[in-house]
This record gives C-alpha cells, sequence and structure tokens, in this order.
C-alpha cells in the first residue's frame, strides 16, 4: 500500500528499508490537534527534537512515525481497503 499512500500529502516525507515504508511528520508539541489527528492515521510519537522551530514559541517538536509494508495496492482498491472484482464486458 505504500506505493500509493506514500505519494499522498499527509504520507510524506518517506524512505523505504526491506520491503518497509517508513513516514514521518513534525508537530509542534503543544499542538494537541495535529498530533491527534495524525494519530487516528496510525502514526506514533517515537522522539522530541529540540529545538526545531527556530520562529516560533514552544520550539520543540514530537516526531510521529508510521510503518507499513512496501506493496503495491491491488486493482480497483478503495480507500477503506476493500476490493471491487471487474466487470467482464462481453
Amino acid at each position: 500500500m505504500c506505493t500509493e499512500n506514500c505519494t499522498s500529502a499527509i504520507e510524506t516525507p518517506h524512505y523505504i528499508v526491506n520491503n518497509l515504508c517508513y513516514r514521518y511528520r513534525h508537530v509542534q508539541i503543544n499542538n494537541d490537534g495535529a498530533s491527534e489527528f495524525y494519530k487516528k492515521f496510525g502514526f506514533e510519537i517515537v522522539e522530541t527534537h529540540k529545538h526545531y522551530y527556530k520562529c516560533i514559541e514552544s520550539t520543540d517538536a514530537f516526531v510521529l512515525e508510521k510503518t507499513v509494508t512496501n506493496e503495491k495496492p491491488p486493482d480497483h482498491a478503495h480507500s477503506n481497503g476493500h476490493t471491487e472484482k471487474a466487470e467482464k464486458k462481453t
């Protein structure tokens, strides 16, 4: 699924190692709304970067990570994970 999802705005930046796609986000530590938003998509806080932001208060950032298998999605895949069979035209 990484082949499809890594190209969308929420799924970048990323890197691929051993058929796993690692995706990262940086979120200001006091931005609870953003942290919760990314957690809904399977991201987890894995680290805190001190002084990540330079020109705003609360300069620290959480690093959120999401890891998925780097597989090409099946034909006719939907965002909910269900697939359809292609109809044969006669």
